[in-house]
C-alpha cells in the first residue's frame, strides 16, 4: 500500500497580481500554508482561493473555515 492511498494529495491554488500559485501536498501540507494565503486573501493580495482534493472536488471549506473565526 503505497503513501497516496492512505493519504491523498491536495492542491491549493490561488491568484495574485503575479498569476495563478499552487501548493500540491497533503492535509498537513495545505493546513501549513492556508493561515498565509489567507492572510494574503483578507489583505487583498491573493483571491480566488481554493483547495481542490484529488478528484478536483473544491473542499476549501475544510482548510478555511476555521480561520475565519
Amino acid at each position: 500500500m503505497g503513501r497516496r492511498d492512505w493519504n491523498p494529495l491536495y492542491t491549493l491554488r490561488w491568484d495574485t497580481a503575479a498569476g495563478e500559485q499552487q501548493i500540491t501536498g497533503t492535509s498537513r501540507d495545505i493546513h501549513a500554508a492556508a493561515r498565509r494565503v489567507n492572510q494574503l486573501g483578507d489583505l487583498g493580495t491573493a483571491w480566488d482561493i481554493a483547495v481542490l482534493d484529488e478528484g478536483d472536488v473544491d473542499v476549501t471549506a475544510r482548510f478555511f473555515d476555521h480561520l475565519d473565526r
